[in-house]
């Protein structure tokens, strides 16, 4: 029996200091037939690979699109199963096995969400029982049962709407596997950040403020063509592994961090 056709879909506007870790934990991932798709709506940026790879596509996009309705083109690529992931946030190299595992052992499921996950934010890093709605995955039916993402009018909404459809229209499986964590939930957004990614390409939210705080991370990276170059950044992957080593699930640990939230390439640095 083939491995089914795993989709990682990453929605992705004005943050590329994110993207080299997460290529890198994509690229972790124990599992063969996998791809992982990027969608960049950001005008004034377009992203590529230092070098291709077959299991990575980017889709460079010159429309700003509401976040449900970009989340909805995940549906037209060829998958069975489909996982979003957030650009600041993290899956380790079991997340796929687990998920096809439960889909395994219950093929009435078309929906699995493992609850307990790994949280940074806050200066803070511990083991929660609740991170966030995108931390699920969609099979192919589930998909079409819950209708995608239907909250197009505050793109805040969105990861409620499906959390919504899900519970009230498809079989899930949502638990709290402390044994097998595999998703590292990132806090990244500034308050201006956050305030632009609301909005439904309204003028009148897209003051020079928000502006500036989406263009702060592009200084010094866009070549003369428009383009940023992204390939997997291992250093930070590896540094943010061995802090979730030191996280015990039995004691739930908290650690103190001070970390830089908008450049992957400034390094976390550790008090304990």
């Amino acid at each position: 029996m083939s491995e089914p056709k795993v989709l990682v879909a990453v929605p992705t506007y004005g943050r590329p200091s994110y993207l080299p870790r997460l290529i890198a934990s994509f690229k972790k991932i124990n599992y063969n037939n996998k791809k992982l798709l990027i969608i960049n709506d950001d005008n004034r940026v377009k992203y590529k690979l230092d070098k291709p790879d077959a299991e990575i596509d980017i889709c460079n996009l010159d429309l700003h699109l509401n976040l449900s309705v970009k989340r909805n083109l995940f549906a037209s690529w060829d998958w069975d199963i489909y996982m979003p992931l957030d650009d600041d946030d993290m899956f380790l190299p079991e997340r796929i096995n687990n998920h096809v595992r439960q889909y395994e052992a219950r093929p009435d499921i078309v929906c699995y969400r493992n609850e307990a996950a790994y949280y940074f934010g806050e200066n803070r890093a511990y083991i929660t029982d609740y991170t966030s709605f995108t931390n699920h995955s969609l099979k192919r039916q589930g998909w079409f049962e819950s209708l995608g993402y239907t909250s197009f009018e505050r793109s805040n909404f969105d990861d409620q709407s499906i959390h919504h459809n899900i519970v009230n229209r498809c079989e899930c499986l949502i638990e709290a596997d402390y044994l097998n964590l595999d998703f590292i939930y990132w806090w990244g957004n500034t308050d201006d950040e956050t305030k632009y990614r609301n909005t439904f390409n309204s003028d009148i939210m897209k003051n020079e403020t928000v502006e500036l705080a989406s263009k702060k991370d592009y200084i010094g990276k866009i070549n003369k063509q428009g383009y940023i170059t992204l390939k997997p950044d291992y250093d930070c992957y590896n540094k943010i592994t061995d802090i979730i080593k030191r996280l015990n699930v039995y004691r739930r640990t908290e650690h103190d961090i001070h970390l830089n939230q908008t450049t992957a390439s400034e390094k976390i640095k550790i008090n304990f």
